[in-house]
């Protein structure tokens, strides 16, 4: 089958460092168990160099290249994992890295929102219906809810990265504690956390993309919705933009949710699509900063909108805390919806304000009206603000503002050690693959492109980014990892 490139090539690079990786580590393993020989490995290293050497125009899919080529390592494979399960590694393997970048860039957003709301603390918010206000909200209360959502993403991803930790032992039959020995060490040396026993490979990847992808389109979608209420207010001078970059954000995000399940062993085919998959994650990530700093603007915008000018805004929310007061009255519902229909159009037609309205204007507007309801209403529209609001919602909103910044530090926290993990372990300055190793036996890897690698190894650092600290502070970071990942796990079982 010819190469295809319905994808991005900017993360081809990348990704086939990311598969030369996966290739070099089992292979280093087999020789280690003497399931490999090292002539083997030597002649996948010389494959592997001979492919970048042919291919040095324009990158393809190194598994492609190596499924046209017919290289021999790929049935080395596939005799002992079958394609299900050597894909599904392979998937997991290349996906976590995005996942962990889209988790961080999320939690800083979030983290961002957090001095908004403090600033914000006592100005409302607007709610519509159409173009009916349908009442309001402490503005704060609107961003602590969509640092929130944010939050609670970030938690279903953190739940598919933990899914994607466990790695597929060999499909042979009559297993050994040998074998599995094998597929214990590869996996520990690509940073997997344990082996899979899901039955059905492709069904457990196509749950993990489902969650990935509604996650995300469930938080695009209240960001949007809070966008939408804002321009509500008054046009805003960047949500054109905004849905513009949103449609196109948002359209990636169901991408991930429609990962078909492939039928027959076709590596090629299989392979666009699980290109495709990173290539939608590597663009919501790319596009995440300017969702925000866009998203900024229409806060900034919309706060400084006056409301529409007249004698009286109307606001369904007062009207039905009036109604609400004459049906306590002995008042109809129906008739006390009538009178208060009244009285806004008589305000509305006669170009009146709450404080124009006498008490004697009240039996020719409808006889139901009372003085206290007109009390009420010159009570809630004199003042914009809910610096009246009870106190009991702003130390709530309080109560989650500090917990959601909390949150959002451990997120943060734990991603940006486990990428910082992953800079460490990969040379990522070089460009292309080593063909004069100095032992070809033991590192026969290729240095690789880019600027950002988005692998793991639990190979023996460099530096060791711990070399500072004491022996407590090492091993309490090291169980702050391994704490974190256990209760992702936890929460996906």
């Amino acid at each position: 089958m010819e190469i295809l490139f319905p994808y991005s090539e900017s993360i081809i690079p990348l990704d086939n460092s990311c598969i030369v990786d996966f290739l070099s580590t089992s292979a280093s393993t087999f020789v280690d168990y003497s399931f490999l020989s090292a002539k083997d490995v030597e002649n996948l290293r010389m494959s592997l160099s001979s492919i970048r050497c042919s291919n040095s125009d324009r990158p393809a899919p190194l598994l492609q290249l190596m499924q046209q080529q017919d290289l021999e390592y790929l049935y080395v494979l596939m005799a002992r994992y079958g394609f299900r399960r050597l894909t599904s590694n392979i998937f997991r393997y290349s996906m976590r890295p995005y996942i962990q970048k889209i988790i961080l860039s999320l939690s800083h957003w979030g983290k961002h929102l957090i001095p908004a709301t403090e600033r914000a603390f006592n100005r409302t918010f607007h709610l519509y219906e159409g173009e009916k206000c349908e009442g309001r909200a402490l503005y704060s209360s609107i961003l602590v809810y969509l640092a929130k959502s944010i939050d609670l993403t970030c938690k279903n991803l953190w739940a598919a990265d933990a899914a994607c930790s466990l790695y597929f032992p060999h499909a042979m039959a009559s297993e050994n504690e040998k074998d599995l020995e094998i597929d214990r060490k590869i996996a520990v040396s690509l940073g997997f956390e344990g082996l899979c026993c899901d039955p059905i490979p492709a069904l457990s990847d196509k749950k993990i993309a489902t969650l990935v992808g509604s996650s995300l389109s469930e938080i695009f979608e209240i960001i949007m919705e809070i966008s939408l209420q804002m321009n509500l207010k008054g046009h805003l001078e960047h949500f054109t933009n905004f849905t513009v970059l949103y449609d196109l954000i948002k359209l990636e995000a169901q991408k991930l949710q429609h990962m078909h399940h492939l039928q027959g062993e076709h590596l090629v085919a299989w392979d666009i699509q699980r290109i495709l998959f990173l290539s939608s994650l590597g663009s919501i990530d790319s596009k995440l900063k300017k969702l925000e700093a866009i998203f900024s603007s229409l806060l900034k915008e919309h706060q400084s909108k006056q409301l529409p000018k007249g004698p009286y805004y109307r606001r369904k929310d007062i009207e039905r805390k009036i109604t609400s007061q004459l049906i306590s009255g002995g008042i109809s519902a129906k008739k006390a919806d009538l009178a208060i229909n009244d009285l806004i159009e008589y305000m509305q037609k006669n170009l009146l304000g709450p404080k124009d309205i006498i008490v004697s204007e009240l039996n020719k507007i409808n006889n139901h009206l009372s003085t206290k309801a007109l009390d009420l209403l010159q009570y809630f529209s004199e003042d914009e603000s809910l610096v009246k609001a009870p106190t009991r919602e702003k130390e709530s909103v309080l109560k989650r503002v500090n917990q959601l910044s909390q949150s959002f530090s451990e997120h943060i926290g734990t991603a940006g050690k486990l990428l910082l993990l992953i800079f460490l372990f990969v040379v990522p300055s070089a460009c292309g693959f080593k063909t004069n190793p100095k032992n070809m036996v033991q590192d026969f890897r290729p240095k690789v492109p880019g600027n950002t690698p988005i692998f793991y190894k639990n190979s023996p650092l460099p530096q060791d980014p711990l070399a500072d600290k004491t022996a407590d502070e090492k091993v309490s970071s090291e169980n702050d990892i391994k704490a974190s990942t256990q209760v992702q796990k936890n929460e996906i079982e």
